[in-house]
């Protein structure tokens, strides 16, 4: 299903890791990306529940990321703390995850404890997502992203396969929300869209996205981003595959 997932089959990587739950409930690698699109769909009780079970089967670093945020995009900052306290440390990897997890929740809420750069971040190298993290936490200091990071993101994105390209698209879109330039945040979004973006609850939800919902355009956006979602919870809520 994670093959499925990278080559942009979201709806049959959704079928197939429903069928792996279905047939081996202790897969916890399979429990977490059903939960991590029952995220983006929106469906946050059922991914909640999902994410505890598959916490309580193996803690992984994937699953607590993805409950942090769950909580987070529905303003329960205790829970949030909680889970972000135990989050694992012990590797650079994981430093990393945890400082883009701690960038972006801060930008979401610029109220929360700063950020702080334990990994040795160099926006001059790495893609993305280290272009994320760089970028939310200079835009919390009053910073404007530069011209040049969405040309960036846009090669970085057709480059690679569709789930990079709606990570970088959706992620770019969240820095320059934050940063108050509203005018680029739908391009890039549609951007993600090219790929297979599909995270309706991070669009109904993000606080950086609240000045656009009014918007007659966001609304069309979210309504091809729900045609999406439709398949996806049709795909969850069938039977299993085989």
């Amino acid at each position: 299903s994670a093959v499925r997932a990278g080559e942009g089959d979201y709806v049959g990587a959704a079928r197939a890791a429903k069928t792996a739950v279905s047939h081996s409930p202790g897969l916890v690698r399979a429990q977490e990306q059903v939960a991590s699109i029952m995220v983006e769909c929106g469906r946050f009780d059922d991914a909640i529940a999902r994410l505890r079970a598959a916490l309580a089967l193996d803690a992984t670093n994937i699953a607590r990321g993805e409950l942090a945020r769950a909580y987070a995009l529905l303003g329960r900052w205790p829970e949030v703390d909680a889970v972000l306290a135990t989050l694992r440390t012990d590797s650079p990897g994981s430093r990393f995850g945890r400082l883009t997890m701690l960038a972006r929740m801060r930008m979401w809420d610029p109220t929360r404890p700063e950020a702080v750069d334990d990994v040795g971040l160099d926006p001059t190298r790495g893609g993305p997502i280290t272009q994320f993290t760089w970028w939310a936490r200079a835009v919390v200091r009053g910073e404007l992203p530069p011209p040049q990071l969405i040309a960036f993101v846009q090669f970085a994105a057709t480059a690679n396969g569709p789930r990079t390209i709606a990570i970088a698209g959706q992620m770019t879109a969240e820095i320059y929300a934050a940063s108050g330039q509203y005018e680029q945040v739908l391009p890039l979004i549609e951007l993600a869209m090219q790929g297979s973006f599909f995270d309706l609850g991070w669009m109904d939800l993000c606080p950086v996205l609240a000045p656009l919902r009014g918007e007659p355009k966001f609304a069309e956006v979210r309504a091809r981003v729900a045609e999406r979602v439709a398949l996806l919870t049709a795909a969850l809520d069938g039977p299993p595959e085989g």
